[in-house]
């Protein structure tokens, strides 16, 4: 009797946690996707036929990847017909994000700029931006095969400034190749860095923490000459660690914040970009 009452009061704790698990589901995926659309295209806000839009494919690993990666390699896309079919084709339900490997990484881009960033796996059917996540069908890439062409990941390394500069002029100024800089490499300006401590027990949240450090500073020194980034935080005590490119004159006449770290020269300069084959 008294195993038949503890097998009863389990079983009834077990279905209240199951109950609240799936609860929890429901509520994370209206947090994730407020729009509550149950699905959406991919590319909906660009217009293709402007022209400027290519997509690129990059092994996101050289590990575990699909055999269907591994037929269509890494690729670019460029063709405006196949970008426009692209775009009426994939239109998929939303679903949580698949925060695991990849296959590919995918470089929506306009020109010279990047646009948006994808993470791919065929496997899992996962394709996910910052925006939101789908679930992709496997056929929408295989129906790749064949109609892509062919690019080469590139990386190069240099220990000098003047150099890596030189080098990264000419990779721009080659129609073939597609430079992966976001907007410039700080280097290109900068030679070092130093590292500061940053609280603000008001902020818990990194963006709006370099937000009013960028404004601290440039009130401060009277210059916007340096960039910012955020190297570590504590969003429980609103503790930064902030990392300040800059040139050395400026370090070294800095005290709005506590150093955490003196000025330290940029020991290598890599740039990366896609080789159109």
């Amino acid at each position: 009797m008294l195993n038949s009452k503890i097998y009863i009061i389990f079983v009834g704790l077990l279905m209240l946690v199951m109950s609240s698990c799936f609860r929890f589901s429901s509520e994370h995926k209206e947090t994730l996707y407020p729009q509550i659309l149950d699905s959406a295209q991919v590319f909906e806000d660009y217009d293709f036929n402007s022209g400027e839009f290519e997509l690129f494919g990059v092994y996101w690993s050289d590990f575990n990847r699909s055999s269907l990666a591994d037929s269509i390699g890494q690729f670019s896309i460029r063709d405006t017909a196949l970008l426009n079919r692209i775009q009426a084709s994939w239109d998929f339900k939303l679903s949580d994000p698949y925060e695991c490997g990849y296959d590919y990484n995918l470089y929506l881009t306009k020109g010279d700029s990047i646009v948006e960033t994808f993470n791919l796996n065929i496997g899992c059917k996962s394709l996910t931006s910052k925006r939101r996540s789908y679930r992709i069908e496997r056929e929408c890439i295989e129906d790749l095969y064949g109609k892509t062409d062919s690019i080469e990941y590139v990386r190069v390394v240099f220990y000098g400034q003047d150099q890596a500069v030189e080098y990264l002029e000419g990779m721009r100024a080659d129609s073939n190749v597609f430079v992966l800089d976001d907007g410039g490499y700080v280097w290109e300006k900068y030679i070092g860095y130093f590292e500061v401590t940053y609280i603000n027990e008001d902020i818990r949240d990194s963006k709006i923490a370099l937000q009013e450090i960028q404004k601290e500073i440039s009130k401060k020194y009277k210059t916007n000459d340096f960039e910012v980034d955020n190297v570590g935080s504590d969003y429980n005590t609103g503790a930064y660690k902030i990392r300040i490119y800059a040139h050395k004159d400026f370090a070294d006449n800095f005290d709005l914040y506590p150093i955490r770290k003196e000025y330290t020269y940029i020991i290598n300069y890599s740039m990366t970009g896609f080789l159109r084959l």
